[in-house]
């Protein structure tokens, strides 16, 4: 008998739910607070990037609901997952032609007609996980051997490149690590794994130090202050503001560093901005929303009531869990500058309903555990 495909009178998750709904409308209230006056001196309308963002965010919680009801096995089915990947493919593939959008170097947004611009590789990252729950529960005896495991990362190595070339590194590197992550999580081989793992170090490496820029962004984490004009402006400025938050903040609206100091203030750097709002105990809690989510995502997949479930729940949740993870470090002065955004709470329109969307499905699949996810 066929599974349905819109699911009615089934529970999600409320504790995923609420949390993620947590973060995302203080991520709105942090967007409004660290983007004012860029707005206002760029768009003359300090609500310029709060209400792009507010627009976003009830597209994202449309669709994270309306997916929440659709059953996530309809996702399991190899023409449908073939013709996404087709079609990210040629997303990622316009980007190298005057439809894609360059801002600060970087080609990584489609203008298409009246479409409203987007990033693909933000649609590859979640694509994957869906590529490779499919793939993986689908060939997992073949998965096991070298050839099959070798074949399997592929895929991954094709969007790896498209990305890359962009450039965007950071994003081809997140993709990399939630890959291994799931491979190692989903039963590989230690032996394959390890050798993935050598050549991705390796790639880095190589990515790293062909590149001077990169180098000193590498060196300017050990050493801002010595460099605090040119590569490590960005880390010392963070710094700065999550220091001067103190335990409990300067209050919302209040931070200094927003006034131009801190570049990308509302984006890649709002956790830092955040810090000197709120302070340290305001910190503690949202890094405790981001626990309940990782939690009740990895506690979805242990649950899940098909192999395919499982490798989804974990994919999403390693995507989440490590882009949030590089973020934070970033901010703190431990990761080199990255340019990744903070998931729920950067601005981004593609990102949060990308996001969002992405958490509809981790509600759908608790919905469909073996036990009821509240127990």
């Amino acid at each position: 008998m066929k599974n349905k495909l819109f699911q009615t009178g089934k529970k999600f998750d409320p504790l995923l739910f609420y949390a993620v709904m947590s973060l995302s409308l203080i991520g709105l209230v942090m967007v409004l607070s660290s983007s004012s006056y860029l707005g206002s001196i760029s768009y003359n309308d300090a609500f310029h990037f709060f209400k792009k963002q507010s627009v976003f965010f009830v597209i994202g919680l449309i669709a994270m609901l309306i997916i929440s009801k659709i059953n996530y096995k309809a996702y399991n089915n190899q023409e449908l997952i073939l013709f996404a990947g087709f079609v990210i493919i040629i997303f990622l593939v316009l980007l190298f032609t005057p439809l894609g959008k360059t801002v600060n170097n970087a080609t990584r947004w489609l203008e298409i007609g009246p479409i409203p611009r987007f990033s693909p590789s933000e649609l590859a990252k979640l694509y994957l996980a869906f590529f490779y729950a499919w793939w993986i529960n689908k060939n997992y005896r073949y998965f096991l051997t070298l050839k099959g495991f070798a074949l399997s990362f592929v895929p991954m190595l094709v969007v790896f490149i498209l990305i890359v070339n962009q450039p965007d590194l950071s994003t081809a590197g997140l993709i990399v690590l939630a890959t291994i992550t799931t491979y190692f999580q989903a039963g590989a081989r230690f032996t394959h794994v390890f050798s993935l793992v050598t050549a991705g170090a390796a790639s880095a490496a190589y990515f790293i130090l062909s590149s001077e820029y990169r180098i000193n962004r590498v060196i300017a984490v050990w050493r801002p202050f010595e460099n605090q004009l040119d590569e490590g402006y960005q880390v010392v400025k963070s710094l700065y503001a999550l220091g001067s938050g103190g335990f409990w903040g300067l209050g919302i609206g209040n931070s200094r560093q927003k006034y131009l100091h801190l570049p990308e203030r509302h984006t890649d750097f709002i956790f830092s901005i955040m810090g000197e709002e709120i302070g340290y105990i305001g910190l503690l809690f949202v890094l405790f929303l981001f626990f309940v989510v990782f939690w009740r995502g990895y506690y979805t997949a242990i649950k899940a009531d098909t192999v395919f479930g499982r490798l989804l729940a974990l994919g999403i949740t390693n995507l989440l869990l490590i882009q949030s993870f590089i973020n934070i470090t970033v901010a703190a002065g431990v990761f080199p500058t990255t340019g990744m955004t903070l998931p729920f709470i950067s601005y981004g329109g593609t990102s949060l309903v990308i996001t969002m969307a992405a958490v509809g499905v981790l509600l759908n699949i608790s919905s469909n555990t073996i036990k009821n996810p509240n127990n």
